[in-house]
């Protein structure tokens, strides 16, 4: 599981730990700054796990977790481009 998890937390997470660095850097917390380190934490804790071999790991967990919060992002670009749509369309019939 871990190898599989590893494309998870680095590649389909990523623009969480950028939003999260970018506002960090700027000395403000958005919403991606917990949700990065949630992600963080499960991870390493999911790796001293295996490493220690004190237990499975979450990593199941982890992949659930960042495909639900990269689902609920869809939805809400795809509710933000229908509502800009309707403005757009509401502009051009006046």
């Amino acid at each position: 599981m871990f190898t599989f998890s590893l494309p998870v937390v680095f590649y389909c997470a990523q623009d969480y730990f950028i939003s999260a660095y970018k506002g960090l850097k700027s000395k403000l917390l958005n919403i991606d700054v917990p949700i990065a380190l949630g992600v963080t934490v499960l991870f390493l804790r999911s790796t001293a796990e295996i490493v220690l071999d004190i237990g499975t790991g979450f990593f199941d967990s982890l992949s659930g977790l960042v495909f639900f919060l990269l689902l609920g992002k869809f939805f809400q670009q795809k509710r933000t481009v229908s509502y800009r749509l309707k403005e757009i369309t509401n502009l051009i019939s006046l």
